[in-house]
């Protein structure tokens, strides 16, 4: 009787144990006044399905603790503001999970009746249009996205990715070198590996590490006076802060490579610190990829935060990426090509950022920060041992961005700021001679200069509520540069109008400068003189709500370009190729700012976010690019696809499971056609010059899928995925070249059929 005694004690004692050991985690944040920057005091903050929740204090910020592990939707509110809902809020055991979140004046929010339950989309109303955002989770469990946040941004209609073996996107017809990105409010020089001359990349990896993000908005037109230099588009991310309960980390591996994370309090607990480290495995699975070569990558990024109070904090960043491709003469062999090249890119960006919050009418982000880029490229015959290009380049600039926003009242503010850049360039490259993609022949180019400019910008846009229905946007961007010793003005109006709760219509008009790459200047003295390219967008959407979680958008755009940079007319010999899409080549003369170009077309993007089990997009796009040649014919931009599609879906049967799906279909991309037997002739590759981008490649289509599976243990988390890319091995073109050693054109294909696997502890 005794041992059954003992036995049921023991027994009760372990179940009490477990009980108590249930794993939980706890969540912090900080809520504040989108308006002002102000933190919202005795803001509720409901852990939705429970009755678990907290209120904010007098600074703003809020703590849950010792909550079940899982994945929560959170509603944040407050008296006289929007309540927003946060989907896919993880709360992993002994960890604590970041939120900060922004609520929006039910005055300024232009919806006549504020939504009781809660919106799961938010607008900011200096950039009400062509704008979308993703939460941390919808970057991780992207099907085929590889957790890159390029191919996650390929999602979004308009924006059409070069292929799974490069990071470039083209937006509503503009080149990469169009795109801009800030993260923190620092400016970067490129968020690609393996990025070359002229902005364009030749590897799948990028330097942004997605498991720090926080959240990102990628604008696809229209955007704000705040944000300048760039034509087409603007990504502007945040990372998130690490912990300051206790010190934490994770480590993931994949086929791709492994990563290392670390984080924890600093300053007693008044700040933190955010460490990312990452190598790749890319060499090991070339074969499997079609690298043509042997391709490696490491990263390293740094993150240090300081509430120094209640109205002042400091933000450290730090972002290094380098990378490396070789091809030896057997692997060269292989890839069809005669030369074997040893490139090796790195970059850094070291910044400051001051965050000020006045009092409750405004704000100031002002950041400083130092940026380095290198390129050095070294590829020679390898049946002759002669060099074909040697190339160093070393780019490097010093940024400050100022970005405040005063409210005067509540239906009335104005964001205003500067930024400026001292750049210094250093370029000193080889590029043998041979014939050029026209026919013509071409001298051996030797450069060995420094390039030296400041360019710098003030802005101011001003954000009307005049009727509730009703949000008006008006900005004014002035830049200088001395390169060329000329100042541009863009003007910039958008509007918004609530047609009922759930319908909205929108508009933005505006011009959009951006000086030309600093590699093309390099060629010649006159390219310093060529005008900053100009673009003008002009689009139209309407909002839908259909559900709280399901957003419908149909918008229309036309965007026309002048001042392009291109060869001057009747060039002979050489193809009229439109320079902004090959700003890496070698150009023979100066170039003049005389050309044109436009793009047009009509977009459809449903999102629904995972408020229950099921979440999902939907992108449809179709458009034209077009621009005029200096022979003064009308030819496809590179990337005339005219129709792009995404549909992507998800399913949660619950906090442990988790599958989804990916198809992916782009048109037939425009190119030229080799001529062989010029080609044979001169052992170059030489275009069809009667045919300019006259031809088209087979379209691209791919489906992926991917499932995953969480681990909510005592002590630590686990997520395992296993994605099976190019599910049905569709072989997906590329592009073309002449290869001398098979003495025939070849087809460059994108990656064939791959199975993905990754896994990640948490501790």
């Amino acid at each position: 009787m005794k041992s059954w005694l003992l036995l049921l004690l023991i027994g009760l004692s372990s179940a009490v144990t477990l009980a108590a050991e249930s794993p939980t985690g706890s969540l912090r944040g900080t809520i504040t006044d989108r308006r002002t920057g102000e933190p919202l005091v005795g803001a509720s903050v409901l852990l939705l399905g429970t009755s678990t929740g907290a209120a904010t204090d007098f600074d703003g910020r809020f703590r849950i603790a010792s909550i079940p592990t899982g994945i929560y939707t959170v509603r944040v509110q407050s008296v006289g503001y929007e309540a927003v809902n946060l989907t896919d809020i993880v709360i992993r055991s002994q960890r604590e999970t970041e939120l900060n979140a922004s609520l929006s004046s039910s005055v300024v929010t232009g919806q006549e009746v504020v939504v009781t339950g809660g919106s799961y989309f938010q607008i900011d109303p200096a950039n009400p249009i062509s704008a979308v955002s993703f939460n941390p989770e919808e970057l991780r469990r992207s099907p085929g996205s590889g957790q890159e946040l390029a191919r996650v941004m390929s999602l979004i209609p308009g924006v059409v990715a070069k292929g799974e073996v490069s990071q470039d996107l083209m937006v509503r017809g503009g080149s990469p070198a169009e795109n801009g990105f800030y993260i923190d409010n620092i400016p970067m020089p490129g968020v690609a590996h393996f990025q070359q001359p002229g902005g364009q990349t030749n590897g799948p990896i990028g330097i942004v590490n997605t498991d720090l993000i926080e959240d990102v908005t990628f604008f696809t037109g229209g955007y704000s006076a705040a944000y300048g230099d760039r034509a087409s588009a603007i990504g502007d991310v945040r990372y998130r802060e690490g912990a300051r309960n206790r010190y934490a980390g994770d480590m993931a591996l994949s086929l791709g490579g492994a990563g290392l994370t670390l984080e924890g309090p600093i300053l007693d607990g008044k700040g933190s610190v955010l460490v990312s480290g990452r190598r790749s495995y890319l060499d090991l699975i070339a074969d499997a990829i079609a690298a043509g070569g042997a391709p490696s990558y490491s990263d390293a990024q740094i993150k240090a935060v300081w509430d120094v109070n209640r109205k002042h904090r400091l933000t450290f960043l730090n972002i290094f990426g380098s990378s490396r491709f070789t091809a030896d003469e057997d692997q060269a062999r292989d890839a069809g090509v005669n030369v074997t090249t040893d490139a090796r890119y790195s970059q850094n960006t070291v910044g400051l950022n001051h965050r000020f919050v006045w009092s409750k009418t405004g704000f100031t982000n002002t950041s400083v920060s130092y940026s380095w880029k290198t390129d050095r490229t070294i590829s020679a015959y390898y049946e002759t041992g002669l060099a074909e290009t040697d190339i160093r380049i070393r780019n490097a600039f010093v940024a400050l961005r100022s970005v405040s926003r005063y409210s005067l009242n509540p239906r009335l503010s104005v964001d205003f700021g500067v930024d400026a850049r001292m750049e210094r360039g250093e370029y000193d490259y080889f590029v043998a001679g041979g014939v050029a993609n026209g026919g013509a022949v071409r001298p051996d180019i030797t450069r060995d200069l420094s390039l030296d400019g400041t360019v710098a910008g003030a802005f101011a846009t001003l954000t009307l509520n005049p009727v509730n229905a009703l949000n008006l946007s008006a900005g004014l961007r002035v830049d200088h540069s001395d390169y060329n010793d000329a100042t541009t003005l863009d003007p910039r109006v958008s509007a918004t109008y609530a047609l009922s709760p759930s319908w909205s219509v929108n508009a933005a008009w505006g011009w959009y400068s951006q000086l030309n790459d600093r590699f093309l200047m390099s060629q010649y003295a006159a390219n310093r003189d060529l005008k900053a390219m100009r673009a003008r967008h002009l689009m139209l959407g309407v909002d839908h709500l259909l559900t709280d979680d399901t957003k419908v958008t149909f918008e229309v755009f036309d965007k026309r370009y002048r001042d392009m940079p291109e060869l001057p007319a009747a060039t002979a010999g050489y193809a009229p190729l439109f320079v902004p899409d090959n700003g890496f080549l070698l150009y023979e003369t100066p170039l003049r700012s005389t050309g044109t170009a436009w793009a047009r077309g009509a977009e459809m993007f449903i999102q629904k976010k995972l408020a229950v089990d099921f979440y999902g997009m939907a992108s449809v796009a179709w458009f034209r690019t077009r621009y005029e040649g200096f022979d003064g014919v009308e030819y496809n931009r590179d990337f005339d696809t005219k129709f792009q599609t995404s549909l992507i879906g998800g399913w949660r049967p619950n906090d442990r499971f988790e599958i989804s799906a990916r198809w992916s279909y782009v048109g037939s991309r425009p190119f030229t056609p080799i001529d062989a037997d010029a080609s044979r002739e001169s052992d170059f590759t030489v275009l069809d010059l009667s045919r300019i981008n006259g031809a088209r490649m087979p379209a691209y289509h791919s489906l992926y899928l991917r499932a995953d599976r969480r681990y909510f243990l005592n002590r630590t988390n686990v997520v395992t995925f296993i994605e099976l890319w190019n599910t049905y091995a569709r072989e997906n073109v590329s592009g073309y070249f002449w290869s001398p050693v098979d003495d025939k054109v070849v087809a460059l294909n994108q990656f064939g059929f791959i199975p993905v696997g990754g896994v990640k502890f948490e501790f």
